[in-house]
């Protein structure tokens, strides 16, 4: 078996773990190792520890999403805030469908990223708020609408509570974006 190999099946037994619902915390290095077929030290080899091979998992399974809606959203057709409600929806519906990987997602672009989920609706959310804005209100009015987001991706159950909601169901999702959408981009009447 090459290492290569040897990776792919750590890789391959990580995502199951997480498919299977563990939380990051339920899952060991032994498991994962078990699951894999390798010794304990091809962790430490290949990823240098857990929650980098974890991370790595994520960032495979979110990161290619993210590409996707990159590429469909920021083309310039269509009207532009329905192509950034659509695109908050789609983030929104995988949350509620991978909640165990977007919660780890969150919390490292929250603890350690870039800002890139701000930084991927800026283009379109300069579409919607014209070239009359400048740089710095239109960077923390995409922070402003993202940030919320991730907070009850990693929190829901406070979120939850907070606003008063059951278990997250894609009608919420759909009524909770909308508001939140329409509180920070009002709709600009034409004079």
């Amino acid at each position: 078996m090459t290492e290569e190999d040897v990776k792919q099946r750590i890789l391959d037994a990580a995502e199951a773990l997480l498919d299977e619902g563990l939380t990051p915390e339920r899952i060991t290095v032994r498991r994962i190792t078990e699951r894999a077929g390798v010794g304990t030290g091809s962790i430490n080899y290949h990823f240098k520890s857990k929650d980098d091979l974890l991370h790595e998992v994520v960032n495979g399974k979110i990161g290619a999403m993210g590409t996707d809606w990159l590429m469909r959203f920021a083309q310039p057709e269509g009207d532009p805030r329905q192509r950034l409600k659509q695109m908050l929806l789609e983030i929104g519906a995988v949350v509620i469908q991978y909640p165990q990987y977007t919660r780890m997602f969150v919390r490292h672009e929250l603890l350690q990223g870039e800002m890139n989920a701000p930084r991927m609706i800026l283009p379109v959310l300069r579409d919607i708020v014209g070239p009359e804005m400048d740089d710095l209100h239109l960077r923390l009015l995409a922070f402003q609408l993202v940030v919320p987001m991730q907070y009850a991706f990693l929190r829901e159950d406070a979120m939850r509570t907070y606003l008063g909601l059951g278990p997250l169901s894609d009608t919420e999702l759909v009524d909770c974006v909308e508001i939140l959408f329409d509180n920070l981009l009002p709709e600009r009447s034409e004079s």
